[in-house]
């Protein structure tokens, strides 16, 4: 694993670390906080992607649609 230095500026560490839990330390707040950030953006890429994809496949939305109408909630006996 590669260990780095980040510099926070004062305000900001002192905000950080009043939000941290417990025995969290400050290093494992920021670096949980910075996987979360990542996460998120991971998820909005692919959520973009996704769209582009609904919009060139029309076949994909019409089925969506299909199983958006379905009613799951019926018994079948």
């Amino acid at each position: 694993m590669v260990a780095t230095t980040i510099k926070i500026d004062g305000e900001v560490f002192e905000e950080a670390r009043q939000l941290v839990r417990g025995r969290q330390s400050i290093t494992s707040f920021v670096r949980e906080s910075v996987q979360a950030e990542l996460k998120r953006r991971k998820f909005r890429e692919a959520a973009v992607q996704y769209q582009e994809f609904l919009r060139q496949t029309p076949d994909e939305v019409a089925e969506l649609e299909l199983w958006e109408a379905a009613d799951l909630g019926r018994h079948i006996e």
